[in-house]
């Protein structure tokens, strides 16, 4: 089918459905996945691998506007009143999530090499369905603000984690030993080059909208910056997210107001692409994954809901934050989406060649993680929107 038809089919179709969601008190964007779905291989096939293919380019080009609106969003302000409290509660729930999916799926599987590696994997949450619903229901308050702070660096913290637990996962199914700085190096370059991409981005970003009066002209240049940072992660194998994300961050505080001014117009045009983006989120799900989801899966499931729950509210309550983050936030953290399907992919590909015991253990975790996803992309945003609901910060 043509392209074009099928954008038109995806706007005007994909706004009902996201409509029918909101008249259910679900976000509009679980109306989307669900209406993707229903057009993808698995069902219907109206959306097939070769449209996928050709309108690929559109997901890592809203996940760069994401990445650079949740940045555009962080001032320095932020940081200094909940900084502390942010790190505290990051690598608290992070780190409590991987060992406590870590640990069960060892129990369940016995194979520390699956553990190694699954147990990071769970600790990475989908910041795109998280932050629409927040945009969606215009929540602002203290809650808000953390659950962006949170997911806006959680997925730097898994990404590290994940680097470390897979190379270890690789020494012991391929029985040679690596050193330290061998474990740590690409993750810690993946990170790190993300992070000094989006610096110089926005600094760049910075100065020249401080020079450009016309706001179209703004807007153009920014677009383009934008897509340049997200297509040169991508080609070097860069944080996409991180990159954008720290562009926007920079540019935001070098240049307060123009950046401010340029959310809003972005704000005008992008729900569109939001739509395109989760319909073809949802359109590359397959509810065949369903069936292989299996006991281990079901532990997945609640041992990642009971980490991210429980290491939050430790972490808040550890770092003394107020009440409605210590009880709400855990349940906003349980989306899970691209980083986690794109490091379980990484894993098939590093666990290739190293034997039958390796690839059957990688072909396991690319199911699972496949299968979680789509309950989670589904579920995961209705808890945000309760969540913040519950906090009394929508509409504010």
């Amino acid at each position: 089918m043509n392209p074009l038809l099928i954008i038109g089919i995806i706007l005007f179709v994909g706004l009902l459905a996201g409509k029918g969601a909101y008249a259910l008190r679900m976000p509009a964007l679980v109306g989307y996945i669900v209406f993707g779905l229903l057009l993808g291989e698995s069902v219907t096939g109206i959306i097939s691998k070769n449209v996928l293919h050709d309108l690929g380019m559109i997901i890592p080009m809203v996940l760069g506007i994401i990445g650079f609106t949740v940045g555009g969003q962080l001032g320095i302000d932020v940081f200094r009143k909940h900084g502390s409290q942010v790190m505290t509660i990051l690598f608290v729930q992070t780190i409590f999530t991987t060992l406590l999916v870590g640990g069960a799926v060892y129990m369940a599987t016995r194979s520390l090499p699956m553990a190694m590696v699954v147990g990071p994997l769970a600790s990475a949450t989908a910041p795109a369905a998280t932050l629409n619903v927040l945009w969606e229901t215009k929540a602002k308050g203290s809650l808000t603000t953390m659950i962006m702070a949170i997911v806006a660096l959680d997925d730097a913290v898994a990404i590290i984690l994940f680097g470390l637990g897979e190379a270890i996962a690789v020494s012991m199914l391929s029985g040679k030993s690596h050193s330290m700085m061998q474990i740590l190096t690409p993750a810690s370059l993946e990170v790190a080059g993300g992070i000094l991409l989006g610096a110089a981005a926005g600094i760049v970003t910075a100065q020249v909208l401080k020079r450009i009066t016309n706001p179209h002209t703004a807007l153009i240049f920014s677009m383009g910056l934008i897509m340049m940072t997200a297509g040169l992660a991508q080609t070097y194998h860069l944080s996409l997210m991180l990159a954008t994300l720290t562009a926007g961050m920079v540019a935001f505080n070098l240049a307060h107001a123009e950046v401010t001014h340029l959310l809003k117009t972005l704000e005008d045009i992008t729900p569109p692409l939001y739509l395109m983006f989760f319909v073809l989120i949802g359109a590359e799900l397959d509810i065949r994954w369903l069936s292989n989801i299996g006991v281990v899966g079901l532990i997945y499931i609640f041992t990642r809901g009971v980490g991210k729950w429980f290491g939050s509210w430790a972490g808040a309550s550890f770092a003394g934050a107020e009440l409605k983050i210590r009880r709400y936030l855990g349940p906003a953290l349980l989306s899970q989406a691209g980083v986690a399907i794109g490091l379980s992919l990484v894993v098939l590909q590093d666990f290739s060649g190293l034997g039958t015991e390796a690839e059957n253990i990688a072909r396991t975790i690319v199911n699972l993680v496949a299968a979680t996803t789509l309950l989670m992309e589904l579920v995961g945003p209705i808890m945000v929107k309760r969540a913040v609901t519950a906090a009394g910060e929508v509409n504010q």
